[in-house]
């Protein structure tokens, strides 16, 4: 099964993946501008599905933290080093 051109992992019969915008849209598009997704299915006989999600809803940013909770958020994690 692929998502977007990317192969999907398939364990015990369990799918597992994901594609984003920026994987799957030419990042020169607007972030507001609707996308699309590809959906391919192969059944065991060789036999395939296709289909394609649409996005074009989109949605407001969220808004930024503030005050005391604001300040203690960064993009990168940190691990704390244990004595």
């Amino acid at each position: 099964m692929t998502l977007g051109g990317q192969t999907l992992v398939q364990v015990s019969g369990t799918i597992d993946g994901c594609a984003t915008r920026d994987n799957v849209v030419l990042r020169a598009k607007a972030d507001s501008d609707a996308w699309s997704m590809d959906v391919k299915a192969t059944y065991p006989n060789g036999e395939t599905v296709n289909d394609q999600v649409f996005f074009t809803q989109q949605l407001a940013a969220a808004t930024p933290a503030t005050g005391a909770l604001g300040g203690s958020l960064s993009g990168r994690s940190r691990r704390r080093r244990r004595p």
